[in-house]
Formats: structure tokens, sequence, C-alpha cells
């Protein structure tokens, strides 16, 4: 189910299942944050952030970028950790 939080003047969209899959989207800086879901309305952020390498936060990456293929969207900038 995706919830939605407001947070200041950011609004927080996302789904999470503790071990299963994180997913979040803030429009108002055009991010996703972790992509262990990937769900259409949050495939065109220009941003994506990956907190950590487990699979439940990166297990949809090559979902993401066939989503955008398709919609002839480029590769999102990712900042990664090191």
């Amino acid at each position: 189910m995706l919830s939605i939080v407001k947070a200041g003047p950011y609004t927080i969209r996302g789904l999470s299942l503790g071990g299963i899959y994180t997913s979040l989207y803030v429009q108002e800086l055009d991010a996703m944050l972790d992509v262990g879901l990937a769900p259409r309305q949050f495939a065109a952020a220009r941003n994506l952030f990956i907190s950590h390498g487990h699979a439940d936060h990166i297990g949809a990456i090559g979902t993401l970028m066939g989503i955008r293929g398709l919609h002839r969207c480029p590769p999102p900038r990712m900042f990664v950790p090191a």
C-alpha cells in the first residue's frame, strides 16, 4: 500500500515492507530513494539515491531501467554509497 507523508515542503510517497522492498519518491526533489520496487509513477525521477546494497533496496533497478527505456527517458543520475 502506498503511503504519503508530508515533511515540511516535501511530500514523500513510498512503499516499504522490511526485508522485502523499499522505494520512496520525493516529487519536489525529483528523487527516488532506493528501488526495491519500481512503481511506474516513481520511474521518471531524474535522481536515484541508493542507501545500501541489500536486495530489498536495489532489487528492481533492472525493472526501473526497463520502464524508463519504454518511455525513452535517459538513465537517472545515481548516487550510491562508496
